[in-house]
């Protein structure tokens, strides 16, 4: 029942490290050069072309993002905020995230003493100090506590086809800045699905705080209450239009219809009555404190912070 013999164990009952300063190699794949020979040890040809297909990927649905007007991926364009330069990386000046890794990845040294500089044959090695996994067939990640993963950069997860989050409780998703959300890059789901954020029990509140929303449909767009009322209020006003040019406007203490054709009316009676009104509360946004300012005022030892 057991394979020792034809493989080979890293084992301890105590504690354990695994260090190497110029880059880290596990991969489930092997093979043999031209003559026989096995692949040079730092040899990551499949993993190399994964990395390829991932940055392709990537490249094609961030070029989709750029086309549908929504948030594009810092991995596929680059943090333009570094130097005023695009395309650049922790990794490279250059590149953007995903392509310095690929560049890093697929990279050759001296086979004398393992320098890019270095004189004679070059074999493939990765040429910063990188850990990379490469698996033949699947890679599993268990924890029986918690999983935590950090990174001081970019953070990018691909799938070729399906990826889904599971969790027993809560799901938060926090951003410093935009949140991006593309669905039908390449086309409907089964059903015709584009989006669909439903919730089986309770409210769905969705809130711009700080400043406006809007919603916009090529085609029809529906709203019902299939049980109760649908209220529309605003501080100032509301006004509905079509194209033609016919308007009702709610603005103040007035109602105004516009219309440059003619305004029908019809009831079984009719009902004009003296002046009334409607107090309507409307929900008090907060405000958040502005850290980045807070953390400016302590180094100017200044006493006072913006607050946004």
């Amino acid at each position: 029942g057991s394979f020792r013999g034809t493989g080979w164990e890293l084992r301890t009952d105590a504690w354990g490290a695994l260090r190497a300063g110029k880059g880290l190699l596990l991969s489930t794949y092997y093979g043999t050069v031209p003559g026989g020979q096995p692949e040079p040890a730092g040899d990551n040809a499949a993993g190399v072309a994964l990395l390829k297909q991932a940055q392709g990927f990537a490249d094609t649905f961030n070029q989709a993002a750029q086309t549908h007007q929504t948030v594009q991926m810092i991995a596929a364009k680059g943090n333009q905020t570094l130097n005023g330069a695009s395309g650049q990386s922790n990794l490279d000046d250059e590149l953007p995230p995903l392509a310095a890794m690929l560049k890093k990845a697929s990279g050759q040294v001296s086979a004398i003493d393992g320098s890019e500089e270095g004189a004679g044959d070059k074999v493939p090695h990765s040429t910063a100090p990188l850990i990379t996994v490469t698996a033949q067939a699947g890679l599993g990640m268990t924890a029986a506590d918690g999983l935590h993963v950090a990174a001081g950069e970019t953070a990018h997860f691909a799938a070729g086809r399906d990826m889904h989050v599971a969790v027993g409780e809560a799901l938060s998703m926090h951003s410093g800045q935009a949140i991006g959300i593309l669905a039908g890059a390449v086309g409907a789901g089964d059903g015709d699905t584009g989006i669909k954020l439903y919730a089986g029990q309770g409210d769905v509140d969705i809130r711009a705080q700080s400043d406006q929303i809007t919603l916009a449909a090529k085609e029809l767009m529906r709203l019902i209450s299939a049980n109760s009322h649908v209220d529309m209020a605003a501080a100032k006003s509301i006004e509905l239009c079509t194209e033609g040019g016919a308007s009702l406007k709610i603005e103040g203490g007035n109602i105004t219809f516009a219309c440059p054709g003619k305004i029908s009316i019809k009831a079984a009676s009719k009902s004009f009555t003296g002046p009334t009104s409607i107090i309507y509360t409307l929900p008090v946004m907060p405000h958040s404190i502005c850290a980045p300012c807070m953390i400016g005022a302590s180094a100017s030892t200044s006493p006072f912070a913006a607050r946004s």
